[in-house]
């Protein structure tokens, strides 16, 4: 396995939509490739721009790199740079709890490149709700202290519009059969999630290791602090834009009042 070293490649694609092609049909795969070959381990993403790509290696990958400058030939990215990874420990809850994040990261990254919305499956919102509730439930958050998770992320990306007090009411059904749906469930054969497993299992695990973490006085930050900024970086990560996570984190602070 690659040492234990970080490296970043800051990635400009020329545009939304060409990343999101781009991401999904060349730059998944080779980062896959490159895991294969033993060239890197845990590599996750941002979806923002520049887009960070992180991962462990001992030096930077040859495969990642030639696609990346494959990509800049081609016009699908602009520039691409080297950069120097700061893990957000603190806001994390200290050093085990990154480790538990970054493996989280991995494991996300990983699913949402080959998870596809379509018809019968869930969307980016959908799955951030649902994996999150299981989460929550994982560290053994009752239903008021995980309304008070998405009330943190609510405050996290505050409204330019606010959603009608109607509107609101109208949703909270729904949000709450996401909020207490049983998410492994939907992971089995023909299910919304079947593949996806592991992606199931790896918020569950996320939650227990914090729980565990919190329990023991592992976590130098709140159990509900750490996992709201946890909320905010799937949400990055899964590409909803920030009125999306707003009226989001809105709707389930709402329906956990209920």
């Amino acid at each position: 396995m690659p040492p234990d070293r970080w490296h970043q490649h800051n990635i400009t694609f020329a545009d939304r939509a060409t990343a999101q092609r781009a991401i999904a049909e060349r730059l998944g795969p080779t980062l896959l490739a490159a895991q294969e070959a033993a060239q890197l381990t845990g590599w996750w993403f941002m979806n923002k721009q520049p887009w960070p790509l992180r991962y462990r290696a001992a030096t930077p990958s040859p495969l990642v790199d030639s696609l990346l400058s494959e990509l800049v030939v081609d016009g699908t990215v602009r520039s691409w740079t080297y950069g120097v990874y700061e893990p957000e420990t603190t806001a994390f809850g200290g050093t085990a709890a990154m480790e538990a994040a970054h493996d989280l990261f991995h494991q996300d990254s990983r699913h949402l490149l080959t998870y596809e919305p379509r018809p019968g499956r869930l969307g980016r919102r959908e799955s951030a709700v649902l994996l999150f509730s299981l989460l929550m439930r994982a560290a053994h958050l009752d239903w008021f202290e995980q309304g008070d998770v998405w009330a943190k992320a609510a405050l996290l990306r505050p409204a330019a519009e606010a959603l009608t007090p109607e509107r609101t009411a109208a949703l909270i059904p729904a949000m709450r059969t996401l909020m207490t749906v049983d998410a492994r469930s939907l992971s089995r054969t023909d299910g919304p999630l079947d593949g996806h497993a592991e992606w199931v299992a790896a918020f569950e695990q996320a939650g227990t290791t914090l729980a565990h973490l919190a329990t023991g006085g592992g976590l130098s930050r709140g159990l509900r602090a750490v996992i709201a900024h946890h909320v905010i970086f799937h949400a990055n990560r899964a590409g909803l834009r920030p009125d999306d996570q707003s009226a989001l984190f809105s709707i389930a602070r709402e329906a956990s009042q209920c």
